[in-house]
């Protein structure tokens, strides 16, 4: 259930990108929703200021702000910040305020109904303390319910927290739940060409015990009632992931973190790196889970 989300807004399409997605988020559970944009300062000030005292960047960001509120979450509450970094300015403001969910804008180097991630984006996710959604490009000129959740599952305890935080927003928003697991099958670089038979065979044994985890784990979910739907595929895991958004027609893509970093944040894998260079659509990434293995 979610309560609080945090939204980075900023002057671009991008903010309010991530503003209407914010609004799609919280409709279910009727969440609490921050706009807050971040007037970065500077070690020099530009000219600009120098020759301007009347210059009120605090209150240009509010503006900014409530005219975002006013066209695309009318409920939002906002809160004008100033940082030395984007970054660290939104982790501390997701701290404070307790949140659930923050909520950012794609890259304008995204293609549109896609996901990519820009500098300070990159820099947020990096150890952020609770999951971080991406909205996708131009989501604001075509903005949508979220009608159809695909999530990440691999059987370990990091796809287990992506699971359990998709399936009550699916609930919430009367949505679909798609569980989607991914074999790896690809031969590991660096293999000995000496004795490369027996390691072809322990491979071969690797890649089936692969399968049998992420297919006890798709079971488990349809027992629990988690999901919806479900499938296993075989191949690379972002490019997996994202062919299955694709044909489920999906309005958001669930993954957990990587199995190494700090409990509780988020650690991004090689698989979320691909989806965080292009993604079909927005993308959520959940952090490790507090006492994760």
């Amino acid at each position: 259930m979610l309560k609080r989300l945090v939204t980075g807004v900023d002057g671009w399409h991008s903010g309010r990108d991530a503003a209407v997605l914010a609004q799609a988020l919280a409709s279910g559970d009727d969440a609490d929703v921050l706009l807050t944009g971040v007037w970065q300062e500077s070690l020099v000030l530009p000219a600009s200021l120098l020759l301007t005292p009347n210059a009120r960047p605090l209150e240009e960001t509010e503006e900014m702000l409530l005219a975002v509120r006013h066209d695309c979450v009318p409920r939002a509450r906002t809160r004008p910040l100033s940082g030395m970094s984007i970054a660290r300015t939104l982790r501390r403001v997701v701290v404070d305020e307790h949140a659930d969910v923050l909520v950012l804008g794609a890259s304008a180097k995204a293609h549109v109904g896609h996901v990519r991630v820009g500098r300070d984006a990159r820099q947020t996710l990096d150890a952020a303390p609770c999951a971080v959604a991406i909205a996708e490009r131009d989501l604001h000129e075509h903005p949508h319910p979220v009608r159809r959740i695909v999530v990440g599952v691999d059987g370990f305890e990091e796809s287990d927290a992506a699971l359990a935080w998709a399936a009550p927003l699916a609930r919430s928003l009367g949505a679909e739940l798609v569980a989607v697991a991914v074999v790896d099958e690809k031969v590991p670089l660096g293999s000995d060409p000496v004795g490369a038979d027996a390691e072809l065979m322990q491979w071969d044994d690797t890649v089936q015990r692969r399968r049998r985890r992420v297919e006890q784990a798709i079971a488990a979910a349809r027992e629990r009632g988690d999901c919806d739907a479900s499938e296993v595929r075989i191949g690379d895991p972002g490019a997996e992931l994202a062919r299955a958004a694709v044909e489920a027609g999906a309005d958001l893509l669930v993954i957990g973190s990587r199995r190494l970093g700090r409990d509780a944040r988020i650690a991004i894998g090689s698989a979320a790196e691909d989806l965080l260079h292009d993604a079909p659509c927005s993308l959520v990434m959940v952090p490790r889970p507090l006492e994760a293995a």
